[in-house]
């Protein structure tokens, strides 16, 4: 597709990770991840938005590092999703 990965926001890429983990599409969630860790944050858009990208990156790598990245009731996960949650502006759900 050939976009400027730096025209990625962080809470657009949370986003997407979130909606590749709730597909239960192993391929798309490791794109998704690699497009996250592989994120930088444009010259002019330094403070907020580098500390989105630098929790955003935190919470992919906590997933990727997951023995079972899909999994539902790993509480390590637990905490990434709802950093991700929080980054894209989505609703965490009720326990």
């Amino acid at each position: 597709m050939g976009s400027d990965p730096s025209a990625i926001s962080p809470s657009g890429q949370a986003a997407r990770l979130l909606l590749a983990w709730n597909s239960r599409d192993a391929a798309g969630l490791r794109e998704e991840l690699r497009r996250s860790l592989e994120l930088a944050c444009p010259e002019r858009a330094r403070s907020h938005h580098e500390e989105q990208l630098q929790l955003l990156q935190a919470a992919a790598e906590g997933i990727r590092l997951a023995p079972n990245p899909l999994a539902t009731k790993d509480p390590r996960l637990a905490s990434c999703l709802d950093l991700l949650r929080h980054l894209a502006g989505t609703p965490t759900p009720r326990q």
